[in-house]
């Protein structure tokens, strides 16, 4: 965790970032969806899963799923555009699975815990290659429609 803490740090640095994203230790996704929503010194963020106005989307690999920007700006959750639904974001969580994909199962944990799926391309990425296209483009996204 702290290695991956250190990634983002230096990569945000580099892009004259000021806010590095939070990066969790791998987890089983279904006890992630269980234990995030408390807050606590082990979990220090400033929002919990049912935070209003948190995007949260899961990356399918192979899906007919639009891509993240899409989803974000102008096809989102039932057809709904995202930016429709959120005035401004109190932030954005993409789940990015293990590179063998999610498993019929969690992906329906998603869906039920409010995540849309997306797609960050028709190439399917590494786990560590994901999780940076992820942020690059959500983050840009969020910047270039509610910033």
């Amino acid at each position: 965790s702290s290695r991956w803490r250190r990634i983002a740090t230096e990569a945000f640095e580099q892009c004259e970032r000021a806010i590095v994203p939070h990066i969790l230790t791998p987890q089983r996704f279904d006890h992630w969806l269980k234990t995030q929503p408390i807050h606590s010194e082990d979990r220090p963020f400033p929002w919990t899963l049912a935070a209003p106005r948190l995007i949260k989307a899961i990356a399918v690999a192979r899906s007919e799923a639009p891509s993240l920007r899409q989803w974000m700006v102008t096809a989102g959750k039932s057809g709904e555009c995202v930016k429709a639904e959120v005035t401004r974001p109190s932030g954005l969580v993409i789940a990015i699975g293990p590179e063998g994909g999610w498993t019929p199962r969690e992906r329906t944990l998603a869906i039920e815990a409010g995540f849309g799926e997306i797609s960050l391309g028709g190439r399917v990425l590494r786990a560590v290659t994901a999780s940076v296209a992820a942020v690059a483009i959500g983050a840009e996204a969020i910047e270039q429609h509610w910033v």
